[in-house]
Order: C-alpha cells, then sequence, then structure tokens
C-alpha cells in the first residue's frame, strides 16, 4: 500500500478534513435557519464527522456493549 498514491491521499484529505468542514457548516446553517442548539451537540457532530469510520464503530459498540471486541 502505496500512501503517496494520488486517490489515497485524497480519500484521506477528504474523511480527515474536508468532511469537518462540511459539518461545521451544516451545523452553522442548523444555527442560523433553526435557532440556537446546545454547543455539546454541535461539538459531537463535528467531532463525529471528524474521526475515521472504524474508529467511529469501535466507540459505537463500545457505547452500546455490543461486542466491542469484534468492532
Amino acid at each position: 500500500l502505496n500512501f503517496f498514491k494520488m486517490d489515497v491521499m485524497l480519500a484521506t484529505t477528504l474523511r480527515l478534513i474536508v468532511s469537518p468542514l462540511i459539518a461545521a457548516g451544516i451545523t452553522i446553517l442548523f444555527i442560523m435557519f433553526y435557532g440556537p442548539m446546545h454547543p455539546i451537540a454541535a461539538q459531537t457532530i463535528i467531532i463525529t464527522y471528524s474521526v475515521p469510520t472504524a474508529i467511529n464503530m469501535s466507540l459505537i459498540a463500545i457505547e452500546m456493549k455490543n461486542n466491542p471486541e469484534y468492532a
């Protein structure tokens, strides 16, 4: 696996940099149109979009106590 290939770099950049920016933008739009949102809820949305998918699934499995060793 070569991490300097263009498609790998593009996918990594999209998932780890662009995705949280989109989540922040959606959160700001939600606040503008629907009123204030609890700060912890806004931070949770942005952090959820920031972590890689595999980590996200592990965190959900641990939180729900549903076979975290397999996640």
